[in-house]
């Protein structure tokens, strides 16, 4: 029985070996679980302290946009207030004749600009199209400057471009002269 006694001894500090290991790996996983939940803590404080400080540059940046956007909004509206939009018949107003008998607007005639101007059209390209711009202008004109209209939000006006300008009633007239001429060449044969 000796042998019995001994092995069971043998056995009972091999068991209590492995109490302690059990004991010792349950403070573990404690200690790493406090250590799990500490780190999770920093890592959540971290996200929150970096939305909050991403936030605040968002709300900066917001109210820069907004404060410039009122002062852009202050400068264009200025930009309107001191435009001048000539009356019509002036120098520079613009003289294009009726789209059609719907419109209501009066048919270009000799009171379509006033005195000394000329209702008369400058060619102007648009990449693949050609605008025509008619205006009143001095009977003399040769160039009318032109530029494009001021985009959406832009604070300044577009720089203008010189375009040849020609009077349409001169071209009214020597096409009225021109037919006439053919008129009596065709009468004299």
């Amino acid at each position: 029985m000796g042998e019995l006694r001994d092995a069971s001894a043998e056995l009972d500090l091999a068991l209590a070996s492995a109490l302690e290991d059990y004991v010792d790996a349950e403070n573990l996983v404690t200690l790493k679980a406090e250590e799990v939940q500490e780190a999770t803590a920093l890592k959540m404080a971290t996200i929150v302290a970096c939305k909050a400080e991403k936030y605040d540059e968002y709300w900066n940046t917001w109210m820069d946009a907004i404060g410039d956007r009122e002062s852009d909004l202050e400068t264009i509206e200025d930009l309107l207030t001191d435009q001048v939009i000539p009356e019509r018949g002036s120098a520079g107003a613009r003289c294009e004749k009726a789209l059609s008998n719907g419109t209501w607007r009066q048919a270009r005639d000799d009171t379509t600009c006033n005195e000394g101007l000329c209702c008369g059209a400058a060619k102007i390209p648009m990449g693949n199209v050609m605008m025509t711009i008619e205006t009143c202008q001095a009977e003399a004109t040769v160039e009318v400057q032109w530029g494009p209209a001021r985009g959406p939000m832009e604070t300044t006006v577009p720089d203008t471009d010189p375009y040849p300008f020609t009077c349409i009633d001169g071209a009214q007239k020597l096409a009225a002269a021109a037919s006439a001429l053919a008129a009596a060449v065709y009468m004299l044969a």
